[in-house]
């Protein structure tokens, strides 16, 4: 295919995947007054050296990958956009219009041609980006080196930032609110709690026995100290044989 007719007429239609053909331009194919439900567009692999999309209010997911696009496409009025993948482009900048985006979370620039940390400085303090790729631009460095210190400056002030070229990204909070619930669970581990022991009566005598000790643990195989035992005695007990006379005594 290359290129869009006949889709004016389709007011119902939400989502249109034309990639890996050889269009070169959209021209009218598109119009936002009668294709107000669109929120799917995907015309990546194909041959477009420019592009403008506006007032498409409906549209959350716009790809034009691997194309020939040496600037940023003209986008206006979508106030629902949430992924725009702009990769294996010939793009040397970031267009301010990214500002103009309040629901931009996902947006995949790598393989292109941005050179310096200012031509990136449109991304600066984007509410909602959660997604960004800037891997295979000159500004990223070799695959797997260390970003630079003034591109790790302008990525801190994206304060939903989740995955930064395809890796998951660990935040200073996320990873003092790890360290907390380790030395939580630390502590509950090595907490001790002391029970008294009971006092038991046995044969009109009281005795105690030792109190216990139990760890914050899963194992349930302590066991309790029983009872300093009474020891036995014997008849020739003289305190025995005097509580035998007094019997006796009592019984006359």
């Amino acid at each position: 295919i290359s290129q869009l007719d006949g889709l004016q007429s389709l007011r119902g239609l939400k989502t249109l995947i034309a990639a890996r053909n050889r269009i070169s331009r959209l021209g009218g194919a598109l119009s936002p007054k009668k294709n107000k439900l669109l929120e799917t567009l995907v015309l990546s692999h194909n041959r477009i050296a420019e592009c403008s999309l506006s007032g498409f209010e409906n549209l959350r997911k716009l790809s034009l990958a691997h194309n020939q696009l040496h600037s940023f496409p003209e986008l206006k009025q979508l106030p629902a956009l949430a992924e725009l993948r702009l990769n294996g482009n010939r793009l040397t900048l970031v267009s301010r219009a990214v500002s103009s985006l309040p629901k931009l979370s996902t947006l995949d620039i790598g393989n292109n041609l941005i050179k310096e940390v200012k031509d990136l400085e449109p991304l600066r303090g984007l509410l909602w980006m959660k997604n960004l790729n800037l891997l295979g631009n000159p500004v990223a460095g070799e695959v797997g080196a260390d970003l630079t210190k003034d591109v790790k400056a302008l990525l801190a002030t994206l304060p939903r930032l989740e995955i930064l070229n395809n890796r998951r990204q660990v935040g200073e909070a996320q990873k003092k609110k790890k360290k907390k619930t380790a030395e939580t669970q630390e502590k509950e581990k090595k907490k001790v709690l002391e029970v008294p022991a009971v006092p038991v009566a046995v044969h009109g005598r009281s005795f105690q026995g030792k109190s216990i000790q139990f760890e914050n643990s899963d194992d349930d195989d302590e066991v309790e100290d029983e009872p300093t035992p009474v020891a036995a005695r014997s008849s020739s007990d003289p305190s025995i044989a005097a509580a035998r006379g007094r019997g006796r005594g009592g019984g006359r």
